[in-house]
């Protein structure tokens, strides 16, 4: 699954770079998000997309931390560790390497890194795919997690579509995005379980 992420990310790395097929696709997907632009949705989305910023990734990555340690786990505290520096690593190497420009008409909110891939979509699969993970790892009850699964990753993925629909990522920013976070999520998952066993 790890590798499936890795060539995810290789083939839309090599898409921007080629540039005109995938930047007809975003321009399609650009158009058609432009059309949720209600004053009272983008402020929702605003609130949404907050949760996936740097500040707030590195709190919730403290606060997970912090519990960890508590309770002993250090081992769960590596995996954490890999899966969100890990991800940020790779996002700021990728973003400077590439050197993708931002959409033009990103007027709700700024950005001032270069645009591929996204940062936010990233670091919300990494962190709180993480967590997630460790929250559902205890649970006895195989319907209870689920549906902290269920609504846990919906919340990655509305922070990742946000991205898109205020315009700050282009549709293959937030795909690359989704790959490298979940590449490290099952980097830190994979080094979790061997160090439990």
């Amino acid at each position: 699954m790890a590798g499936l992420c890795a060539s995810v990310f290789a083939a839309l790395t090599v898409a921007v770079l080629n540039g005109r097929a995938i930047n007809v696709l975003d321009a399609h997907v650009r158009t058609w998000m432009n059309q949720l632009h209600a004053e009272a949705f983008v402020q929702f989305c605003l609130v949404i997309t907050g949760m996936g910023s740097f500040v707030c990734i590195i709190m919730a990555t403290l606060v997970a931390i912090g519990l960890l340690w508590t309770w002993r786990q250090q081992r769960a505290i590596v995996g954490l560790l890999i899966s969100v520096i890990g991800s940020q690593a790779t996002t700021y190497i990728a973003k400077y390497a590439i050197a993708r420009p931002r959409p033009r008409l990103a007027t709700f909110i700024g950005a001032d890194t270069p645009s591929f891939p996204s940062g936010h979509t990233t670091a919300a699969v990494a962190a709180y795919g993480f967590i997630i993970y460790l929250i559902c790892r205890p649970l006895p009850y195989s319907r209870l997690r689920f549906e902290i699964a269920f609504w846990g990753s919906a919340l990655v993925l509305l922070i990742a579509a946000t991205r898109i629909i205020l315009g700050v990522h282009f549709a293959s920013d937030v795909g690359a995005g989704l790959a490298v976070g979940a590449f490290w999520l099952l980097m830190g998952y994979a080094v979790c379980n061997r160090c439990n066993r």
